[in-house]
């Protein structure tokens, strides 16, 4: 079931990029990502094209269900900003997590952050 981890570290790195340049559009170069979530396996675990793949995916059901808005893609960026619905959740307080929003735990990079507050994080941001 390594792919929901995956895709809860793809998310909270997502959401870190969009934060980072809130109110501006977020020019996300997947490799970053895939670096990001990299930190928490061994090289040997990790398919970088696999992972690319993912990154989009992610993007892509994060568009669909209405935390992300799409603004288009270039050559080598996803061009996203957070949505009104993506804003609402991530200015929600975390029942489970001693933060006082998830913007306070999303302004962290996932490369100083540890697996569960990741995995925590995501599960508890779509509730």
């Amino acid at each position: 079931m390594k792919n929901f981890e995956y895709f809860n570290l793809a998310t909270f790195e997502i959401f870190h990029e969009c934060c980072s340049s809130f109110p501006s559009i977020a020019h996300i170069q997947p490799s970053n990502i895939v670096s990001g979530i990299s930190k928490f396996y061994d090289a040997w675990e990790i398919d970088e094209e696999a992972m690319d793949d993912l990154v989009h995916d992610t993007v892509s059901w994060l568009i669909r269900e209405g935390y992300l808005v799409d603004h288009g893609l270039d050559s080598n960026h996803l061009n996203v900003s957070i949505s009104e619905r993506g804003l609402r959740a991530i200015n929600k307080k975390p029942s489970s997590l001693d933060s006082n929003s998830f913007k306070e735990i999303f302004s962290s990079s996932i490369k100083t952050t540890s697996l569960s507050i990741v995995s925590n994080a995501v599960v508890e941001l779509f509730k």
